[in-house]
């Protein structure tokens, strides 16, 4: 219930609608009103659109931002709010937000292979493909701002992290994590149900979870039930 204003920096001009906030909890839930891409993204490469999009036009984009509806009102899915929220989290801990995934969800996983840009030794980057089969090189999502698709991964490493999304992780660095993840996966808005991230969709009468997400030449699915733990 924070204000997204209260973890970005001092003096950042953030919009809000006859003086209702955007608060964290429309912005993990897709409900801020936020446009799906902060106005101030220069698209210098077409084939790698976020490169050249920095922290300086990340939050000058707020000030661009007219919003025509009270946060929390309707669901509309945005980039523009993810990337805010892994640069907000990354300010509020007081390191870059690689550092800060590695050591609070990674390393305590196991999830080894795990990166957004300092590759592991020993691991192999796939190649993405489009549609009509040609290679294509990843999107550069650059530091703070990778919450948005930034983080690369061995499919074991995915493995590891459903399994803990479902309660099972091994040591005991893992426990806290796993009550983390918990959390996250609790209701935050109802219209339509979506939790932190996590949209709740109704299969034979039990509530999965899932999110999908693409960048050019990739796209990934995760989708689970919690109660069958399947």
């Amino acid at each position: 219930d924070d204000p997204l204003s209260a973890w970005l920096p001092a003096g950042t001009a953030v919009p809000t609608f006859d003086g209702q906030p955007i608060l964290l909890r429309h912005v993990v839930t897709h409900t801020s009103g936020l446009p799906a891409l902060p106005a101030r993204m220069p698209i210098t490469n077409p084939a790698d659109p976020y490169a050249a999009l920095t922290p300086e036009a990340l939050l000058a984009s707020l000030a661009d931002v007219t919003l025509t509806r009270a946060p929390g009102a309707q669901f509309e899915y945005s980039n523009f709010a993810s990337m805010l929220l892994s640069y907000a989290v990354a300010q509020r801990a007081g390191q870059p937000f690689e550092a800060l995934i590695d050591t609070q969800l990674f390393a305590p996983l196991g999830m080894d292979h795990a990166y957004i840009a300092q590759r592991p030794d020993g691991v192999r980057a796939a190649t993405g493909h489009l549609p009509n089969r040609s290679e294509t090189p990843a999107w550069t999502i650059p530091g703070d701002m990778a919450g948005v698709g930034g983080v690369r991964a061995t499919l074991d490493d995915m493995v590891r992290y459903v399994q803990a999304q479902l309660g099972h992780a091994d040591g005991s660095a893992a426990a806290p994590v796993l009550a983390a993840l918990q959390r996250t996966q609790q209701p935050v808005s109802q219209q339509p149900p979506v939790a932190m991230h996590w949209m709740i969709a109704p299969l034979a009468g039990r509530d999965v979870l899932m999110h999908e997400g693409g960048t050019g030449g990739f796209s990934s699915l995760v989708g689970f039930d919690p109660a069958q733990k399947r």
